[in-house]
């Protein structure tokens, strides 16, 4: 970037600057459609950790694959004209982000202290 044309360091910084907000922005939006899902999923499904993390996992990593294929595909090329490590590296991705997501769905939901809802509402010197 130092020793390039100007306008080619300016288009490397706007570029990289836009994928980080980008990223930013994605992981915002996944972690509240996360958290409201789980914030409104019933009682006895939060309970099981296989089910809250399947849940947690589908809400964050789904559309973050169809986003990713979407991406690929909307310049008219399909997913079998690039070569296999877009492919690892995309997929890698979305998987990664949704066995996170699972693993910290009983944190995310608050089902791992195994407290009520009505004790968050006491003061905690009644508890």
């Amino acid at each position: 970037m130092v020793g390039g044309q100007w306008g080619t360091a300016r288009a490397l910084v706007t570029v990289g600057a836009l994928a980080v907000l980008g990223s930013m922005a994605l992981g915002l939006v996944l972690g509240t459609a996360t958290g409201f899902m789980l914030a409104i999923a019933p009682r006895r499904l939060l309970t099981r950790p296989v089910l809250r993390g399947l849940l947690a996992a589908l809400t964050a990593g789904l559309p973050l694959a169809v986003l990713s294929v979407a991406f690929l595909v909307g310049d008219g090329y399909s997913l079998a004209s690039y070569p296999p490590s877009v492919h690892l590296l995309m997929w890698s991705v979305s998987l990664v982000v949704a066995l996170v997501v699972a693993a910290r769905s009983g944190d995310i939901a608050d089902c791992s202290t195994g407290a009520s809802r009505a004790d968050h509402r006491r003061p905690i010197s009644d508890r």
